[in-house]
């Protein structure tokens, strides 16, 4: 059997989500290792010290450790599909967004799905506020299925599984909000074949256990 690229991933976590639906995208098939991020295996560790998932060891001489997931997704993209790269939004651009989305939607989000009493504002300040974020997405959608153009993107995949975290916390909340463009963008992604095999269920990796071949054969259907 070919040896695979070993992907450490945690079910849930949204990082990990947005590397693994790219892989599937772009049909790389890796070695899946799911992890309990309580008890992470010493083997992941020794290849990231960082100790989060994802974490992706291309297979012999393709490249170095990967723990970041965006640079996990761009290798994948980069292997095929790359006109989720391109189009009329530069990837460039598509970066520049997804860092800005991060550097102020994600702390807001945390502090609303996860939100205690030593927080600093009530939690329906900081689900207001990330709503307000969501609003300018959902204002450049006006002419477009998604985020940048009539196809998915990288950034569309980078930015999904947060606003899907958000929309959970309180989804009758959300679907009464004014923001029916990524409403129904979100809603496509749910029931999108590619997301429904990134979240298969796999048994947490033992380093004596069988190899599991991570199924690709999915995509945005």
């Amino acid at each position: 059997m070919k040896q695979l690229p070993v992907l450490y991933s945690f079910r849930r976590c949204p990082y990990a989500i947005r590397a693994r639906m790219s892989l599937i995208e772009a049909k790389v098939s890796v070695e899946l290792r799911e992890v309990v991020l309580k008890e992470k295996p010493q083997e992941m560790v020794e290849a990231s010290a960082k100790g989060t998932v994802p974490v992706l060891l291309p297979s012999g001489d393709q490249g170095e450790v990967i723990d970041e997931s965006l640079e996990i997704m761009l290798w994948a993209l980069t292997q095929n599909n790359t006109q989720w790269l391109s189009g009329p939004v530069t990837l460039s651009k598509q970066l520049e967004i997804i860092a800005d989305f991060e550097k102020s939607f994600k702390p807001l989000l945390d502090s609303y799905k996860y939100h205690d009493d030593q927080s600093e504002h009530g939690r329906t300040q900081y689900q207001l506020e990330a709503l307000e974020i969501i609003k300018q997405l959902n204002d450049g959608m006006k002419n477009s299925d998604y985020l940048t153009c009539s196809q998915p993107r990288l950034v569309d995949i980078a930015l999904f599984p947060f606003i899907r975290q958000y929309a959970h916390v309180d989804m009758d909340w959300f679907s009464r909000q004014n923001v029916k463009s990524i409403q129904e963008w979100l809603y496509r992604w749910l029931e999108s074949d590619c997301f429904k095999l990134a979240m298969q269920k796999f048994r947490v990796w033992k380093p004596d256990q069988e190899v599991t071949v991570f199924d690709v054969s999915g995509g945005m259907r």
